[in-house]
């Protein structure tokens, strides 16, 4: 997906539960010339900062923080977005929302938009829930990574691998 910007898949979730490794992994595949911005919705969960941060001094033409940081990632068709732990935006699932469904409505305009568009954006997130917003494009603008978690065997591996020895 990262080396074919062209692609169908416009937005590529991750998804996972807690502590499955979806930080570490995307950590590792995208390389720091790759991301246009890294979000961490664990340490800052604000959208609109996160499209302040992508569009910088381009808002003031655009009045618009959604269509500015969709501006900057067309100028960038090569680079992503990578925004991690999409879910401390998004709904667990109550009367008023569907699990996984964002809560923040200018975030979904700008999911939905790169899931849509053709401007060679691109979104790679990570989340412990799928994006109820994004299902009606899935397997056309959006991809979902789901993992599962670890055996005993590979976790002993990964661990192994890692340094740690132990019985």
């Amino acid at each position: 997906w990262l080396g074919d910007p062209r692609g169908a898949a416009r937005v590529l979730a991750v998804v996972a539960r807690g502590g499955e490794g979806k930080t570490a992994l995307v950590a590792a595949s995208v390389p720091p010339e790759a991301a246009l911005l890294t979000w961490s919705l664990y340490e800052q969960p604000d959208a609109g900062a996160m499209l302040n941060a992508l569009c910088g001094k381009d808002i003031a033409r655009h009045q618009d923080p959604v269509s500015a940081a969709l501006d900057a990632l067309a100028r960038a068709p090569s680079r992503v977005v990578v925004l991690d732990g999409l879910e401390m935006l998004q709904s667990d699932g109550d009367a008023a929302r569907a699990r996984g469904e964002l809560t923040d409505p200018s975030l979904r305009r700008f999911l939905r938009a790169v899931a849509t568009g053709t401007t060679g954006a691109r979104v790679l997130l990570t989340s412990r829930h799928p994006v109820a917003d994004l299902a009606a494009w899935e397997g056309r603008g959006v991809q979902t990574l789901t993992l599962g978690p670890l055996g005993v065997d590979d976790g002993v591996a990964l661990l192994r691998g890692a340094g740690v020895r132990g019985s």
